[in-house]
């Protein structure tokens, strides 16, 4: 897959090492830009879905020709939860041309389920206890960080550690989306 790839090497510049992978699926072909893709999202809000590093990278998939914004937190982590409400704030403004997820790492299921089912996220999140889906997005170094996936699923850049602010997630994700102008 195109995406795992561009995702593995980034990795791979980032952390210095060959541990992390997506996976050995053959390249798609690239789909067309689907709303429907984003309103499957939006159905998934509040949810903790499953299926590790397949599950996530499938969904990547599916959202093929938007950007993508993945936020990795845990529930015992205070700036993770500082990014949390930041997030609940912003993203509804982008929702429309960016799509959005959570990857859970490192954190008990009951009590990031209660978390995601208190929040007002209008997308799921992806329960990622062994941190297998944080290692292969290249972050490693704690929590929280944002990835940052262009529209053809090559990672862009990443954010490591909290947003201070929501307008310092709001000049990101304007970022993201004029190099996306700047390429289509």
């Amino acid at each position: 897959m195109r995406i795992q790839v561009v995702l593995v090497a980034t990795a791979l510049f980032l952390v210095g090492c060959g541990s992390s992978h997506l996976g050995t699926s053959p390249t798609p072909s690239p789909g067309p830009r689907s709303p429907a893709a984003l309103a499957a999202l939006a159905a998934q809000g509040h949810l903790l879905l499953d299926g590790g590093v397949p599950a996530f990278e499938a969904k990547l998939e599916r959202l093929h020709g938007y950007p993508i914004v993945v936020n990795l937190w845990a529930g015992w982590c205070p700036s993770c939860l500082a990014d949390f409400r930041i997030f609940e704030e912003v993203a509804p403004r982008f929702d429309s041309r960016i799509a959005f997820l959570g990857v859970n790492s490192q954190d008990e299921r009951d009590g990031a389920s209660g978390l995601l089912a208190e929040a007002d996220l209008a997308y799921p999140s992806y329960f990622d206890p062994d941190s297998k889906i944080m290692r292969a997005i290249g972050s490693m170094t704690g929590l929280p960080d944002t990835a940052f996936f262009g529209a053809e699923g090559e990672l862009q850049f990443i954010r490591y550690g909290p947003y201070p602010t929501g307008e310092d997630l709001e000049a990101d994700l304007r970022t993201l989306l004029q190099g996306e102008s700047a390429a289509g």
